[in-house]
């Protein structure tokens, strides 16, 4: 038999709550022997147990002893031991009961004994059992000295009292004590409850109680502080009942008012609305609120805001203002006092209620009226004429009685002034009656229109004030000054007709000459008032088309504004020159007005109508080409020249037709020219045509042809030297190949590749062919069937440059370089059939290991990758392949292994995907061919079954997170370790172990607290302060800090605090008393009496220990603006209203004592740079864009608004030169430095200089005396020399001559006499001597002159402006006939010139270009303007016509046939139309007639033209008969039947009657008679000639000749220039002058 002991734990840690021994023994021999089995202990006390042996053992035994709770006993000795020897002696252990301090009744547990150990197998493993009982001594309660003792507060500072507790026994868990006041508005606790635990349970922890200073005088007030139930797990104090402590708070709060300033303050105030400030604030906060009302003495004076006050129980403590603000009565009434003062408080609060506030106070309002006038400007500009400028005026103050204004101009002549309406006077006056007195009223300044260029006029306008009002009644008012702008400018009117008003405006229109003697008139005034005389000299434009009379007017200061006549006289010039528009201009103004000195000079626009014309014009005159009149005058006849057009050229004859000659080539040279050849004419006489010839061209060869082009002329291009180097430049020579010899076929030559195996590949004349060769063409270099040749570059500069490739399926073994043939090689694996029989078989796939052509069926099958070989590869045939499916499914797929992927059902919630954890896969048959037979197998510290899915394991997932719940105060647990079930997945978590305290957290760490101040609140208690720590984390350790309990503050983490004491808490009292505030500069224990009172706001100041000096900075409160400064001169609180408002930059304005100052923005302090910097800017007033310029000293002038001002300077101020000299110094321009002149005084004359003395003269004869001399004997005084004295002499007047001589002249009769025809035709007589010959002089700038008679005067107009004129534009003047100048082109340029205008110049690049000449072509430069440049072009020579190209011969064709008459009317055919083929027309018979010939009439034979029907018709219709008695053609006739037979008609039918036997003309259609010049005589030579330049004219132009110089874009005139080679030929078939281009008359 044995004993067997079962034991179970049930705790999972550590630590055992119990241990349960079940014991089931069948006593035998060999137990244990325990006695007794039952026993007690108290805490603190002991009890014995005996152990011993039934029988002797063989060996020593061995008894393990344990404590079942070690919390409740211990024992004196752990285990025993039995010998042999001893085994029958009992031995005793003794058990001690653990005094744990804690309540907790009697506890029961068991001592262990065993099992044993023992070489004796009877005592081997043998155990036993003792019972113990541990009674308890412990009794849980609170300990605290403060029960039933009344514990005082009080509301002022100082130290607080406090209250220690502490546990009487150790708690089982934590044990919070909660504390709570009766009444939070006496007093408060510094901590709500305290923490015992099962460490500090004994350790004192400290309550701080302080009193709550309500502010309110409400006395001592009793409450209690309530230590409630605690709140614990355990069941000895959660048993404990609540108990209370009484406590009083003893009041430190005294009712009443604070005001600032004292009442013995003198408060200020003005009618600026300037503002006294009244602040008070309660010494105590009211259980209501408070109502304080104040009020003034006069409310006319002074205002207060707000009346009433009503201070609330939350704003007691804080300011509150009474405003009190000065009333503005616009009464000058001086300053007056008044009073503000309080009544009673109202307030359900008795501490207050009925309650004086405070003593009144006394008051000053400041009086602002002052009378005054305010105008709105003291300047004004205006504008003559008549313009008008307000300004404005206003009372400053309400007058007494009605106040008078009188406004007076200074210079009515300058500017005026009106009111109201008024009309406009030197004088107005105006009332303002007491009731008006606020309304502005307005003067108006008008400017006096007066005609005299006076420049700006300064004047101004005064004020006199009449009023019964005292203070108004001659009251000074600023003058206005006044500018007047003059608007007179110096000026010339002319006019056509004399308007109607004066001063009015008139049209001016277009004057009208005619030749035929009829003139204009145009009448002339000034357009203000000269200071002296203006003359004015006029002439035309154009003498030679009309003249002036007067050409000399003046004006004076008297008929300035008086229309004078000048008469426009007609020239005829005896010119066909059309109408001629010229102008009358004013040449010249003579004045000393120095405003007239620089008068423009006008003009006005004219025209003379002509009564001229030209002979050529006439059709009486019958040149055959072209015409010339020299002489247009009427009385001039006969006097044209007639001369050659071209082609044609010869001598010109006048009055008669010219001879011409005609160079064939110059028609016929487009015939030679088409084939490379030029023509010859060797005979020029125009009876001899046809003997032209073609020859050649260099370099072409050819046999010359008469009358027709050579057939021969060849030109092989590649002799010219050029061509063949370029053939020769290349790499390698090539030939030069001309593809066509013809001369015609030009650039038509190219290089040709000469090497064996080159072929071209373009063709060009710049440069040597582009040749290829392909070496794989010209040497195949691949040797077998398996290769193929590529010729890389083609270029033969390029060899060895080609490859040679594999033929599919063939391919070249390694890459070789170009040039080399390389291996071709064959991979038997892509034989589809070879490949199929490897893919047959699981991972297999064919290598060919020989890929020769000459190594054949050698493929073999070889293991696909992951599968490995086994054995070795077997040729034509599988492999034998091994795969582990488990590495292969990872490696194949590229993710995990495939046991961890699967569809699992999740404890019955449905299948899903999910991931199996902890697994791993084994192969059972690794061969390729065995898949799908791996399983899954659960791996540690999974466990699991294995299966071909991933397998069901289980885990508890602690064990693979251990390194979570790391910290020590937690530990982790898993719920659910089924790894196949979702829910199970991540649901561990971390639990806080005990003492630490938290919340489970799932899948990481929890947070753990614990209070720091359990354990180091004993510190901060022995200093009297408490203990916080803010942050309970396990983790945050070291942060809990000590506080200083009421009155001190402070804190510190770690250890005791250093705790201050507000002073305040004691003294404030004594600030508040003053209306102040108290503050504590150091607050620590040892720094005591630094408390201070300081000022309340706005106040400033502050002093030591007791109220402080304050002063008031009235600006804090004051109501300048924001735009202001204010300074407070005194800021004693008793100095009131004495601060000064002042303007802040860019506003201006007044310092204003006690209020805010007028300020306006000065727009010239904004920017700097709105004047000149020689003037100053000024702003007029507040409102924006008034600013202006002003002139600064030395300059003067007008201020000008918004911009620079016309500044002046009057040098002559300063100047002193011309005064010591005798001379008077003059300013001519006020507005620049250094214009100052020295003027000779009277009687002395001479030229200003600037910035120096003139030279003065003296005219003598403007001394009466002298003057008298020569005036007794009707003689003119005259002073020769003026600048020496006695050298006056007396000239006789006209009609009178005679030498002069200082004295009385002899004079004799003047022989020109009265008549004086010379001055009549503006020209000068002088009388020779005493003889009657008298000569006309010319006038200057005209020369000439004629004794006894009138002069022909003429002016060389290039001396004039002639000269100016044509060099602006590099031409050249000439004046031929006297005033009638223009300009001439200077070569190379050409051109027609034109009169008194620049001529219309060209240049003719023909003139360098002798390409077309060479060829027997017209040059023609289209565009013959310097400026444009490589426009010419060659033209075919008529008859020739044909297409131009610039710069190049023209294409050119030429019917012969065209105009020629040589076949006698026949039909003429030309079967070559080139210029070059000559003499090949064809003439052709006509029908019925039958034959040709070239280039001659045709021998036709002739059959009658009455065998005709048609001809034969003509006659036999009129009963006549059809004779044709010759072989000429077109001379058959109609006879008429007899007795009429005689009379016949030529190729018409004849009229037949008995009139015609009288000889009478039958019909007459003939115009002749009215156009006798109609008839033109052109030889038949001529015909061909002319009909081809007739039909090229009508071709090319469809109007009359040009009247004017071709424009650019003058189509019909390509080259003006031309006129005389091509574009201007005449029509031979014409009339002479009739319009060129329109038809043909014959």
């Amino acid at each position: 038999k044995a004993t067997v002991s079962v034991l179970y734990w049930g705790a999972r840690h550590a630590r055992m709550s119990a241990a349960c021994l079940l014991l089931c023994a069948v006593h035998t021999m060999g137990s244990l022997l325990v006695s007794p089995t039952d026993i007690s202990t108290t805490e603190g006390s002991t009890a014995t147990f005996t152990i011993g042996c039934s029988m002797l053992p063989t060996n020593d035994v061995t008894v393990p002893i344990a404590v079942g709770d070690n919390r409740e006993g211990s024992l004196s000795t752990t285990s025993v031991t039995f010998t042999t020897a001893n085994w029958n002696v009992l031995q005793t252990v003794t058990v001690t009961g653990v005094d744990d301090l804690i309540d907790e009744d009697t506890v029961l547990y068991d001592i262990l004994l065993g099992p044993s150990v023992s070489g004796d197998a009877v005592y081997n493993m043998r155990s036993a059992e003792v019972h113990v009982k541990n009674m308890d001594d412990d009794t849980a309660r609170i300990s605290t000295a403060y029960i039933g003792t009344t514990v005082t507060t009080t509301e002022a500072a100082g130290p607080r009292p406090t209250i220690v507790f502490a546990l009487e026994t150790q708690p089982t868990l934590g044990v919070k004590v909660p504390f709570v006041v009766s009444d939070t508005s006496e007093a408060s606790l510094s901590v709500d409850f305290f923490m015992f635990t099962t460490l500090n349970w004994n350790t004192p922890q400290t309550l701080t109680v302080g009193g709550v200073d309500d502010n309110i005088a409400d006395g001592d007030q009793p409450y209690t502080i309530t230590v409630g139930t605690c709140i614990t797990a355990d069941a000895k104090y959660a048993q404990l009942l609540s108990f209370t402590i009484p406590c009083v708070n003893i009041d430190d709060d005294t009712s009443g008012f604070v005001f600032s300033p004292s009442t013995a303050t003198m408060l200020t105030t003005s009618e600026h609305l300037t503002k006294a400030f009244v602040t008070f604030m309660l010494m105590s906060e009211p259980i209501s609120a408070v109502s304080v009302e104040m009020v003034t003495s006069d409310g006319t004076e002074g205002s207060v805001d707000p009346a009433d006050i009503r201070v609330l129980p939350s704003t007691w403590n804080m300011p509150h203002t009474f405003t009190i603000t000065g009333v503005n009565d616009d009464i000058d009434d001086g300053d007056v006092a008044y009073t503000a003062s309080f009544k009673l408080a109202e307030s359900v609060d008795p501490n207050y209620h009925n309650k004086l506030p405070s003593a009144p106070y006394s008051l000053i309002n400041m009086d602002n009226d002052v009378v005054g006038v305010i105008l709105s400007s003291t300047a004004v500009t205006v504008s003559e004429p008549g313009t008008q400028v307000a300004f404005t005026y206003k009372l400053r103050t309400e007058p007494v009685s009605a106040v008078t204004f009188t406004f007076v101009a200074s210079d009515p002549s300058e500017a005026q002034v009106s009111v109201l309406g008024t009309a406009p006077n030197d004088t107005v006056t105006f009332t303002i009656h007491p009731s008006w007195w606020t309304s502005t009223f307005s003067v108006n300044v008008h400017a006096a229109d007066d005609y005299d260029i006076d420049g700006t006029v300064f004047s101004s306008i005064t004020t006199e004030v009449v009023s019964a009002d005292a203070l108004y009644d001659g009251m000074t008012i600023p003058g206005v000054a006044v500018t007047t702008m003059d608007d007179d400018v110096a000026g010339i009117v002319l006019c056509t007709e004399v308007p109607a008003m004066p001063f009015q405006s008139c049209t001016v229109g277009l004057g009208t000459t005619y030749e035929a003697g009829t003139g204009d008139e145009l009448y002339v005034r000034l357009a203000t008032r000269p200071t002296s005389n203006v003359v004015i000299d006029l002439n035309t434009t154009d003498i030679r088309e009309a003249a002036v009379w007067p050409m000399t007017i003046t004006f004076t200061a008297a008929n300035w504004s008086t229309f004078q006549t000048v008469t426009i006289l007609a020239v005829d010039d005896l010119l066909d020159d059309g109408d001629v528009p010229y102008y009358v201009e004013i040449i010249s103004i003579t004045t000393t007005d120095v405003h007239y000195m620089s008068v423009a000079l006008l003009r006005w626009g004219a025209v003379s109508i002509d009564d001229d014309v030209d002979e050529c014009k006439y059709p009486n005159v019958t040149c055959t080409h072209l015409c010339n009149d020299t002489n247009i005058n009427i009385n001039n006849l006969n006097d044209y020249t007639c001369s050659c057009e071209y082609p044609e050229y010869g001598t010109t004859t006048v009055g008669l037709d010219a001879t011409c000659y005609l160079d064939e080539c110059v028609l016929r040279s487009a015939t030679c020219t088409n084939s490379r050849q030029d023509c010859y004419d060797a005979d020029q006489n125009v009876t001899s045509l046809d003997d032209w010839t073609c020859v050649c061209r260099s370099p072409a060869t050819g046999t010359p042809g008469l009358i027709q082009p050579s057939l021969d002329c060849m030109y092989d291009e590649c002799t010219d030297v050029h061509n063949q180097r370029v053939c020769a430049s290349g790499f390698r020579p090539q030939e030069c190949i001309d593809a066509n010899p013809d001369p015609e076929s030009l650039l038509d030559w190219y290089c040709n590749c000469t090497r064996p195996g080159e072929v071209n590949t373009s063709n060009t004349r710049t440069k040597a062919a582009e040749c290829i060769l392909d070496e794989c063409a010209f040497v195949n270099p691949c040797p077998t069937a398996l290769h193929t040749c590529i010729d890389i570059n083609t270029s033969p500069y390029a060899t060895n440059d080609w490859n040679c490739s594999c033929v599919a399926p063939y391919y070249a073994e390694v890459d070789v370089p170009l040039g080399v043939v390389p291996r071709c090689i064959l991979d038997e694996c892509t034989v589809p059939t070879n490949a199929a029989v490897c893919s047959s078989k699981s991972y297999q796939h064919c290598v060919d290991p020989d890929p020769d052509p000459t190594s054949r069926d050698d493929w073999v099958c070889n293991c696909t990758s992951p599968a490995v070989l086994q054995g070795g590869m077997v040729t034509r045939g599988p492999s034998t392949c091994m795969l582990d499916e488990c590495t292969a499914n990872q490696t194949l797929t590229g993710e995990l292994n495939v046991c961890t992927l699967a569809v699992y059902n999740y404890g019955g919630k449905g299948g899903g995907f999910g991931h199996a954890y902890h697994q791993t896969c084994r192969d059972m048959n690794t061969s390729a061919e065995s898949l799908n037979d791996w399983l899954c197998n659960c791996t540690y510290p999974a466990v699991g079954q294995d299966w071909v899915a991933p397998a069901i394991c289980t885990l508890d997932e602690c064990l693979l997170y251990s390194d979570i719940c790391t910290n020590a105060s937690q530990a982790c647990f898993d719920p659910n370790t089924n790894t196949h079930d979702t829910s199970s997945e991540n649901d561990w978590w971390c639990e806080c172990i005990y003492p630490d305290t938290g919340p489970k957290m799932v899948g990481g760490n929890t947070t753990c607290a614990v209070d720091e101040c359990e354990q180091y609140k004993v510190i901060c208690e022995s200093n009297a302060q408490t203990c916080t720590d803010p942050n309970n984390s396990s983790s945050s350790l070291d942060d809990w800090f000590c506080n200083c309990t009421a009155p001190y503050s402070g804190t510190e983490i770690g250890g005791p605090a250093e705790c201050g004491i507000d002073e305040c808490l004691q003294y404030s009292h004594v600030c508040i008393s003053a209306g102040q505030l108290c503050n504590d500069t150091n607050e620590h224990p040892l720094s005591l009496q630094d408390w201070v009172c300081s000022c309340p706001p706005p106040q400033i100041g502050s002093e030591y220990r007791g109220p402080a000096t304050c002063i008031y900075d009235e600006c804090s409160t004051a109501p300048c603006g924001a735009d202001q400064t204010c300074n407070d001169l005194n800021k004693n609180i008793s100095s009131r209203s004495d601060y000064v408002c002042s303007c802040e930059f860019p506003n201006i304005g007044t310092p204003q004592a006690g209020g805010r100052a007028y300020c306006v923005q000065d727009e010239c302090g904004i920017s700097s740079s709105l004047c000149p910097a020689d003037q100053k800017c000024y702003d007029a007033s507040p409102a924006s864009n008034d600013w202006g310029c002003e002139c600064v000293l030395p300059l003067a002038g007008v201020p000008t608004p918004g911009g620079a001002a016309n500044c002046t300077y009057d040098e002559c101020t300063k100047v002193t030169l011309c005064s010591a000299n005798g001379q008077q110094c003059i300013d001519t321009n006020l507005t620049t430095l250094g214009s100052w002149v020295c003027r000779c005084l009277p009687p002395t004359t001479g030229t200003d200089t600037n910035g120096s003395l003139s030279t003065c003269t003296w005219n003598e004869c403007t001394v009466s005396e002298t003057r008298d001399k020569c005036e007794s004997q009707s003689q003119d005084c005259v002073d020769t020399d003026v600048y020496r004295h006695n050298n006056w002499e007396c000239r006789c007047r006209t009609p009178e001559i005679g030498a002069a001589s200082l004295g009385p002249a002899r004079c004799t009769r003047d022989m020109c006499g009265p008549a004086n025809v010379c001055a009549v035709n503006n020209q000068d007589c002088v009388q020779s001597g005493t003889s009657s010959l008298w000569t006309c002089v010319c006038r200057a700038p005209f020369v000439g002159e004629q004794i006894n008679s009138v002069a022909t005067c003429t002016i060389n107009g290039c001396t004039q402006t002639g000269n100016a004129v044509c060099k602006a534009q590099d031409q050249e003047c000439k004046d031929s006939t006297g005033g009638d100048w223009s300009c001439n082109c200077v070569a190379p340029l050409k051109g027609l010139s034109v009169q008194r205008a620049p001529a219309v110049c060209y240049y003719d690049e023909c003139l360098h270009h002798t390409l077309c000449a060479s060829k027997g072509q017209i040059c023609i430069d289209r565009d013959t303007s310097p400026e444009s440049t490589f426009d010419w072009m060659c033209a075919c020579r008529p008859p020739s016509v044909g297409t131009s190209v610039v710069g190049q011969l023209a294409v050119c064709t030429l019917n012969e046939c065209n105009g020629n008459t040589a076949c006698q009317g026949q039909q003429c055919t030309d079967p070559n139309m080139s210029p070059d083929s000559l003499g090949d027309w064809v003439c052709s018979c006509l029908p019925p007639a039958n034959g040709s010939k070239i280039a001659a009439a045709a021998d036709c034979s002739f059959v009658g033209e009455c065998a005709d029907p048609a001809i034969r018709n003509v006659c036999e219709s009129k009963g006549q008969t059809c004779l044709d008695s010759s072989n000429s053609a077109g001379d058959w006739q109609c006879v008429c039947p007899s007795p009429l037979g005689t009379i016949r008609a030529t190729a018409a039918a004849a009229v037949c009657s008995d009139s015609s036997i009288e000889g009478k003309p039958v019909v007459s259609n003939s115009k002749s008679d009215s156009f006798p010049w109609a008839a033109v005589l052109i030889p038949s030579i001529l015909v061909p000639i002319c009909v081809g330049a007739a039909l090229f004219i009508l071709k090319k132009s469809s109007g009359p000749p040009p009247t004017r110089m071709p424009k650019e874009s003058d189509e019909q005139y390509h080259s003006f220039h031309e006129q005389d080679e091509l574009e201007h030929a005449p029509n031979p078939f014409q009339p002479r002058n009739a319009g060129r281009g329109t038809g043909i008359a014959v």
